[in-house]
C-alpha cells in the first residue's frame, strides 16, 4: 500500500512538472508575438500604441519583462502626440524637455494613466507623479496652487 501512494504521489508530481511547463510555454507563446514587433521594430504609427499597452500588460502579468520601446518607438510616440496635440511634443523639445520626461508627457497625452506608466518605465507610481508635477510646473507653469484655485 505503501508503494501505491508513493508511485501515486510520483505521478501527481509530474504530472504538475508538466502542467507548469506547459504554463510556461503558452507564456512564452504568447509573448512572442509582441517580443517579435519590437525585436525586429516593426513599429506603425496604427500599432505603437496597441504595443505599449501590451507592454504594460505583460508587466502586470511579470511576463515577459524585458520587453521595452527602442528609439524608433518614442519617435513614432511623439509624432502622434504631435499630430493629436498641435506639436506640443516639439515645442517641449524646443523647451529643452529631458528624453524621460518628454516620454512620460506624450504617454499621459495619449491617455496612458500614471499606474500605467509606471510598468513602462519600471518606476514607482510616486515617481511618476513627481516628474508630471515638475513637467506640469517647468513647462506649464502650472502648480498645485493652481489646480486648488480652480
Amino acid at each position: 500500500m505503501a508503494r501505491m501512494n508513493v508511485l501515486q504521489n510520483e505521478i501527481q508530481k509530474q504530472g504538475e512538472i508538466v502542467e507548469n511547463l506547459e504554463k510556461d510555454f503558452a507564456h512564452l507563446k504568447k509573448n512572442y508575438s509582441i517580443a517579435k514587433h519590437i525585436i525586429q521594430k516593426e513599429y506603425t504609427e496604427d500599432n505603437i500604441i496597441e504595443i505599449v499597452q501590451n507592454i504594460i500588460k505583460n508587466r502586470k502579468e511579470e511576463v515577459s519583462t524585458r520587453l521595452s520601446i527602442d528609439e524608433r518607438g518614442w519617435l513614432l510616440i511623439i509624432d502622434e502626440v504631435n499630430a493629436r496635440h498641435n506639436n506640443l511634443a516639439q515645442k517641449l523639445v524646443e523647451k529643452g524637455i529631458k528624453d524621460f520626461d518628454l516620454q512620460i508627457c506624450c504617454l499621459l497625452l495619449l491617455g496612458f494613466t500614471r499606474n500605467e506608466l509606471q510598468y513602462v518605465f519600471y518606476k514607482e507610481r510616486t515617481t511618476i507623479y513627481k516628474r508630471e508635477k515638475k513637467i506640469l510646473s517647468d513647462f506649464f507653469g502650472i502648480t498645485d496652487k493652481d489646480k486648488e484655485n480652480k
